[in-house]
């Protein structure tokens, strides 16, 4: 075996699972030096298995070096170099924010009420594999993150109104434990940049121009250069969600705008868009897809007048079959991603042009409706338990 590598379940040399009463009970990591650089390696018995040096009780799994299911430092120093006895508290933390870490709704405090609903039914189907489970704010600054095998995003909806702080918390944490979906997808799916990249892999989007931080460019000139000077069109940042700094624009308002887009571009990326009209007559749809595979769908509709379907703004949401064409986009677009995630919310519309395109993929924190299809969160739980396994 080769050395400095990270091993689960297993033994590596010099360091000998300690005798249980039958069970695999602890882990017992002791350090081992690789060019200077130490290393931890995880060891333990199968259940069922004493300790010795029976071949029949070891059970393998290499990791690789910088795998993010356990930190990689030194554990502490002992006295005579004995080894350390460690036992995670968690295997799975559901991630929210600090406005949400109630355990019960205040009566008449629907938007609570749904959220824990949805997240009760992800943590049942987590138990039913025998999965210890509990939900924190990803902010809390008093929770040691390696005291939980994974921690799986839900609602952490402020992350881009603290985007700073969130992305350095994403760098400390995934050295220290498991992130789903996986800390690349994250970060990818953090700017909408992403859907162009989806565009270059075929999955059709609508008509996008990006507007980079700096760049020297103002409203009126973005609309004759892009051709869309004679329509309506949204214009929204590329870091962003639940609507924030996001306007529909016409000819006639691009000046009250002005002083507003200036600000913003200087400080972040922004996107155009021409308003895609059937979503204020269609609404928008949103396809779950959990491990590349389509679970059920939701309709969202903007409320009269608006164009935001978010329920924050009005919007509502119903349960929708979508069509198969529909469901093959969704699963094509979670399939363009790599690696393929654990869970995605595809949102898709009717674009100007009559075909399906992707509006946004959402691959963080998407409201999943669960409570409109419980057997999905026995889809997801399976999906967690098998890359736990």
């Amino acid at each position: 075996m080769e050395k400095g590598k990270l091993v689960e379940c297993g033994w590596v040399a010099g360091c000998k699972p300690q005798a249980t009463s039958g069970k695999l009970q602890a882990a017992s990591y002791k350090r081992q030096a690789t060019s200077g650089k130490p290393r931890v390696a995880i060891c333990g018995l199968r259940e069922g298995a004493e300790g010795g040096d029976d071949q029949s009780t070891r059970r393998w799994r290499l990791l690789p070096a910088r795998s993010s299911r356990i930190k990689e430092t030194a554990p502490p120093a002992r006295p005579n170099n004995q080894a350390h006895h460690y036992i995670m508290e968690y295997d799975i933390i559901l991630l929210t924010e600090t406005r949400f870490t109630a355990e019960e709704a205040e009566a008449g405090d629907w938007y609570l009420r749904q959220i824990l609903t949805d997240d009760r039914l992800l943590a049942d189907a987590l138990r039913a594999h025998g999965l210890r489970v509990a939900r924190k704010d990803w902010a809390d600054p008093d929770f040691d993150w390696t005291q939980t095998r994974a921690a799986v995003f839900r609602t952490t909806w402020d992350y881009f109104h603290r985007f700073g702080e969130f992305s350095a918390w994403l760098e400390r944490v995934t050295t220290q434990t498991q992130l789903l979906n996986a800390p690349e997808t994250i970060r990818w799916n953090m700017d909408k940049h992403y859907l162009l990249d989806l565009e270059a892999q075929g999955i059709r989007i609508p008509p996008t121009r990006m507007v980079h931080k700096g760049e020297v460019t103002t409203l009126e000139a973005l609309h004759r250069e892009t051709g869309w000077q004679g329509q309506e069109t949204i214009l929204k940042p590329t870091i962003s969600g639940g609507a924030r700094h996001t306007y529909r624009l016409n000819p006639d308002s691009w000046a009250a705008h002005e002083e507003v887009f200036q600000q913003l571009i200087a400080q972040e990326d922004m996107m155009l868009q021409p308003l895609q009209h059937r979503v204020l007559s269609e609404g928008e749809m949103s396809l779950m897809v959990m491990g590349g595979r389509f679970t059920h769908g939701v309709l969202k509709i903007a409320k009269p007048g608006d164009f935001r379907v978010q329920d924050d703004f009005g919007g509502t949401a119903h349960p929708h079959t979508p069509a198969p064409e529909a469901i093959a986009l969704a699963e094509r677009a979670a399939a363009a991603c790599s690696p393929l995630p654990l869970y995605a919310r595809v949102d898709l519309i009717t674009d100007n042009d009559g075909e399906l395109a992707v509006m946004e993929m959402e691959l963080i924190e998407p409201e999943l409706w669960f409570r409109y299809h419980p057997p999905a969160a026995e889809v997801l739980a399976e999906a967690i338990a098998g890359v736990l396994a």
